[in-house]
């Protein structure tokens, strides 16, 4: 019985082990215009994500979720690989790398004259 448990127990890690190669799960929460929520989700980290899984060819999995500390709660413990726009902090610097990146140009706002 117990090698029976035991073949299953490794198949299982291999089988997630394996699927968790070919995919990357990131973390979602509602912070317009950087993301909507919703059946499809969109927005620039939205975008962003998907180039950086085409790049990586990975399939992208969102897990959305209602809140910025809950998607750093799954980061931290490695239930997602990813968050999108995350602020660097002094606390998350224990468990996050924050890959370098150009900061586009800075948004602008046209109004009439008044």
């Amino acid at each position: 019985m117990f090698k029976i448990i035991l073949i299953l127990f490794i198949f299982s890690v291999s089988f997630f082990s394996e699927a968790k190669l070919k995919n990357l799960v990131a973390c979602i929460d509602e912070h317009p215009p950087y993301q909507y929520l919703g059946e499809v989700p969109h927005g620039k980290h939205i975008s962003a994500l998907k180039v950086l899984a085409d790049v990586l060819d990975k399939n992208l999995i969102f897990i959305q979720s209602p809140n910025i500390a809950r998607c750093l709660s799954f980061l931290n413990t490695g239930y997602v690989d990813v968050i999108a726009g995350l602020n660097i902090t002094k606390e998350r610097n224990k468990f996050t790398f924050y890959a370098p990146f150009k900061l586009a140009d800075g948004l602008t706002a046209i109004t009439k004259k008044i």
